[in-house]
């Protein structure tokens, strides 16, 4: 049901009944453009621009991706029949804009995170793209080349650890991130911890836990997955490096 106060500012608002999944695909109840369009409304006041076919599917003021689909033949027909300034976010500048923000973004929470590392362990055990050979399991399995560095490795008090930070805009995004980086950071000695910069009502350390407790390829005991503020309460915690001043 929808808020009292939302409705105010959007009377044709409607939201979805979730029906328990990660990704919610069917939805109870009928939609109408009024209601589809009050929805993205409210998502374009939110965030500066309307929602991308992966985003609607997390949206909760919106029917899903599958219901377009079967009502209107698609996302780029529905945003052409509601009248909306720009009917294609997957093709030309428009998806290359959305990716440069991405990117973007990343850089400032990357420097943030590099920020928040150095003040807590001391700018002399934060090493920056380091190369994590020596902590490979296997010597048949060396790899030299730039797909075995980190983002940060750590040196705390009586324990190493690296850090992977990334910056998503939904969880689908988010989950295929850590697909990939699965596959980098196998067999390995050492913690690694995989850090999402962007946290949103979608991403949640629920949503998070519950995509790793139904993940089948599960990952190596060693690779922690959270979002920034968690991370940033877990180092608290991990003792730093005394230095002896002279």
């Amino acid at each position: 049901m929808v808020e009292e106060s939302l409705l105010q500012k959007y009377p044709n608002l409607k939201k979805q009944a979730k029906t328990g999944k990660i990704f919610g695909s069917d939805f109870e109840g009928s939609w109408t453009n009024d209601n589809i369009l009050e929805g993205f409304k409210k998502f374009f006041d939110e965030n500066g621009r309307y929602p991308t076919a992966e985003e609607i599917d997390q949206y909760e003021f919106l029917p899903s991706s599958r219901q377009i689909q079967r009502a209107f033949g698609g996302l780029r027909n529905l945003r052409k029949k509601l009248g909306l300034e720009i009917a294609d976010y997957g093709r030309g500048v428009n998806r290359s804009k959305i990716a440069f923000e991405a990117n973007k973004r990343g850089g400032i929470g990357e420097k943030e995170t590099e920020e928040v590392l150095i003040n807590h362990f001391g700018e002399y055990f934060v090493h920056v793209e380091k190369p994590l050979y020596k902590y490979i399991k296997s010597e048949s399995e060396l790899r030299k080349d730039s797909k075995c560095r980190v983002d940060f490795l750590v040196y705390a008090k009586n324990y190493t650890f690296c850090v992977d930070v990334f910056f998503t805009n939904t969880l689908r995004t988010f989950i295929s991130n850590i697909n990939a980086k699965s596959k980098k950071y196998t067999n390995l000695l050492i913690d690694v911890y995989l850090v999402n910069l962007n946290e949103n009502g979608n991403i949640t350390e629920s949503a998070i836990n519950l995509y790793l407790k139904r993940k089948s390829n599960k990952l190596d005991s060693n690779v922690k997955v959270l979002n920034k503020s968690a991370f940033y309460g877990i180092i608290k915690n991990i003792p730093a490096i005394e230095v002896l001043s002279t």
